[in-house]
C-alpha cells in the first residue's frame, strides 16, 4: 500500500497538484483552550492542531486512514518544511500554497538571448589593448582610464533602446564574460604606447538607425576582437 501511495503521488505533474492533494489529507482543528503553564510565545504559535491521513485502496474501495505526522511525511517522501508551508497556507488563507520557487523579487529576471547578444556586441565594440609585458596566458584588455562601466552602460542604453537592460545585468556580463580593466599600467608603457591613444567606438547619433541590425550582429559573431598591441618585431632599436 505504501508503494502504491508513493507511485500515485509521484505521478502528479506539478508541485501545486501535490500540495493540493496533501492539503486534502490534513485537517486543521482550532485550539480553544491552553494550559496556563504554556509560555506565551509557544501558545501564540499553536493556534491550531493538525490531524493527518493517508488514502489507500482496498478491495476496489478507497479508505482514509489516520496516521501521525512522522508517518505522513515518510509515506509521501516529503520534508517537515513542506508540511509547515502547507499548514501556514491553510491557517492564513484556507487553501493550499502555490509554487513560488524562482519568483522571489530579489532575484534578477533572466534577459532574452537577443538582449544578451547586444550587450556583448556593445562591449566588444570598445577597442583596447593588452599589457605590453603581460604573460601570454593573460588576456586582460585595457581600456582608457576615463571610461567606466557606468559610462559604457549609458552608451548602450542610447544605442540599443529596443533591447533594454538593467545596470546590474550589464555589469554582471561585463565582470563574468570579459577580462577588461580600465587604465594602462604605467610600468608596462613604452615610448610607442605613450604616443598612441586607445580608440573606442561610440555611436555618432542616438537615433535607432545607429543601432546595428540584430541579424547583422549574429552574422558578425564571434567578431569584436580587441586591438592588440604591436609586437616587438616592428620596433627599431634606438
Amino acid at each position: 500500500e505504501r508503494a502504491e501511495i508513493i507511485r500515485l503521488f509521484n505521478m502528479m505533474t506539478s508541485w501545486d497538484e501535490q500540495s493540493s492533494y496533501l492539503a486534502g489529507l490534513i485537517n486543521l482543528i482550532p485550539v480553544y483552550a491552553r494550559s496556563a503553564k504554556t509560555p506565551e510565545e509557544e501558545s501564540r504559535l499553536r493556534n491550531s492542531t493538525f490531524h493527518y491521513k493517508v488514502r489507500v485502496r482496498r478491495d476496489d474501495s478507497v479508505y482514509e486512514v489516520e496516521v501521525c505526522k512522522k508517518a505522513f511525511m515518510s509515506i509521501h517522501g516529503i520534508t517537515r518544511r513542506r508540511i509547515q508551508t502547507i499548514q501556514t497556507s491553510l491557517m492564513k488563507m484556507g487553501i493550499p500554497p502555490k509554487d513560488g520557487r524562482g519568483l522571489h523579487k530579489n532575484r534578477p529576471h533572466k534577459i532574452s538571448e537577443d538582449t544578451e547578444l547586444c550587450i556583448k556586441t556593445h562591449m566588444q565594440s570598445f577597442k583596447g589593448r593588452m599589457s605590453h609585458y603581460s604573460l601570454k596566458k593573460s588576456q586582460k584588455v585595457y581600456l582608457p582610464e576615463s571610461l567606466t562601466v557606468t559610462k559604457m552602460f549609458k552608451m548602450y542604453a542610447e544605442m540599443y533602446p529596443n533591447y533594454p537592460s538593467s545596470y546590474e545585468t550589464y555589469r554582471s556580463i561585463f565582470n563574468n564574460c570579459f577580462n577588461i580593466s580600465f587604465g594602462y599600467p604605467c610600468k608596462d608603457t613604452c615610448g610607442k604606447c605613450s604616443k598612441k591613444k586607445v580608440n573606442f567606438t561610440t555611436p555618432t547619433s542616438v537615433h535607432e538607425e545607429a543601432t546595428p541590425n540584430l541579424r547583422e550582429i549574429r552574422r558578425r559573431q564571434p567578431s569584436g576582437e580587441v586591438l592588440q598591441h604591436q609586437g616587438s618585431k616592428n620596433t627599431t632599436k634606438s
